[in-house]
């Protein structure tokens, strides 16, 4: 099971074991075989490799990709941070106003296809 702690462990119902998502280093599937790298004591001893066997190949990657992304965001310590913008930066980051622009130049070209009144019908 996935959680904001980080895995647990269970075999026919009974929880085995828990791992922290400050103690996973590394997670990574294979076909059917779910392997979760653990650094456990001190921070010069090697990984410990889990090794967890999933009943198919798609359930192996549901459970990767549940756990790639409780990982990056139960580790995070703050959000990211922005770029830093210019002191005068020109325009904004919304750039809706180029569409806007550019049906002004087309209209002002063509009034033939900015004409209201082919698009209204009357009755």
């Amino acid at each position: 099971g996935v959680n904001s702690y980080g895995m647990v462990v269970f075999h026919e119902g009974t929880k085995i074991n828990e791992f922290a998502w400050a103690t996973i280093m590394k997670i990574s599937f294979k076909k059917k075989n779910f392997y979760v790298y653990i650094k456990l004591g001190e921070p010069t001893a090697p990984d410990t490799v889990l090794s967890f066997h999933v009943l198919s190949s798609p359930a192996c990657k549901q459970l990767w990709k549940a756990c790639i992304e409780h990982h990056t965001f139960f580790r995070l310590i703050a959000p990211p941070l922005a770029p830093p913008r210019g002191l005068l930066s020109i325009g904004s980051k919304y750039r809706y106003w180029y569409v806007i622009f550019w049906l002004i130049i087309i209209c002002n070209v063509t009034d033939i296809l900015c004409n209201p009144s082919s698009y209204l019908q009357s009755s």
